[in-house]
């Protein structure tokens, strides 16, 4: 006999300028593009807008997040096991975008180093220019180490209208 199941609950919709804070744990260097776009997936799906969403802008602004995943790739190729190279952390951080695409997602995408006011103003020129309504930005915070594997980070996706 069949166990029945509950579904999850849908989560509320996420009013445009309303952040998403989520706390990612066990993140490594094989699974921190999915771990962080999770979570910019997820904003954007709950995002309380119309289907232009889904041409948004979508900025990972995320200075810690490349340091420290520069750091670990360092770390692994000075290992005695075969890794990626260091110049695909650019390529990884465009991974993050992924799980938007699953969504129906086809915006333009920047994968940044910088502050969060100088993501503001790029995802509002790139969005300016590309007659696109909206923009995500996504920020990850380094608060430590796992204690099971990996490191914590603390991402925080917050949304733009900026119009048309």
């Amino acid at each position: 006999m069949p166990l029945a199941t509950k579904k999850a609950e849908p989560k509320p919709p996420l009013p445009v300028g309303e952040p998403l804070a989520a706390t990612v744990p066990g993140v490594t260097l094989l699974t921190w593009p999915g771990a962080i776009g999770k979570v910019l997936a997820e904003a954007l799906d709950r995002l309380d807008a119309d289907t232009d969403k889904l041409h948004a802008v979508l900025v990972l602004a995320a200075p810690d997040l490349i340091d420290w995943a520069a750091a670990e790739y360092a770390e692994a190729e000075r290992a005695d096991r075969p890794t990626l190279p260091t110049e695909v952390l650019n390529a990884d951080g465009c991974r993050v975008f992924g799980r938007a695409t699953r969504l129906g997602w086809s915006g333009p995408a920047l994968a940044l180093s910088c502050t969060a006011d100088a993501a503001d103003d790029i995802a509002g020129a790139l969005a300016t220019t590309s007659g696109t309504r909206y923009s995500l930005i996504a920020d990850a915070r380094l608060t430590g180490p796992d204690p099971v594997e990996g490191s914590i980070f603390e991402v925080t996706v917050t949304s733009t209208d900026h119009g048309r």
